[in-house]
């Protein structure tokens, strides 16, 4: 959220006065030191609504990891012991890492 200053060319919804106050840049809510509220804005002044904010937009539900179709049994793939010095973990075709890192 935004906030800015009152002018004589836009005074406070509030109080009607040209300074001190603050004004959301969306017009929502308005900082008044003049005019008492319940909710106070720390030492800057009340709080005033002035008009609801829509709801945020649910989040999409969280993407769900599949193995690749090349990447064969992963319970038989994460029972293996490491590799031996001098040899690496085998590789998906969608992974640059040495290991899968799809079910980390």
């Amino acid at each position: 959220m935004t906030l800015v200053r009152v002018t004589k060319r836009n005074p406070c919804p509030i109080c009607g006065k040209p300074d001190w106050c603050l004004v959301a840049a969306d017009g929502a809510v308005a900082i008044c030191p003049r005019v008492p509220s319940d909710r106070l804005a720390g030492q800057a002044g009340y709080l005033h609504i002035l008009r609801a904010r829509p709801p945020r937009p649910p989040r999409p539900a969280p993407k769900v990891l599949e193995p690749p179709a090349d990447f064969g049994d992963y319970a038989a793939f994460a029972s293996t012991p490491a590799p031996a010095q001098g040899r690496s973990w085998p590789r998906c075709s969608e992974c640059p890492k040495l290991r899968c890192c799809a079910f980390r």
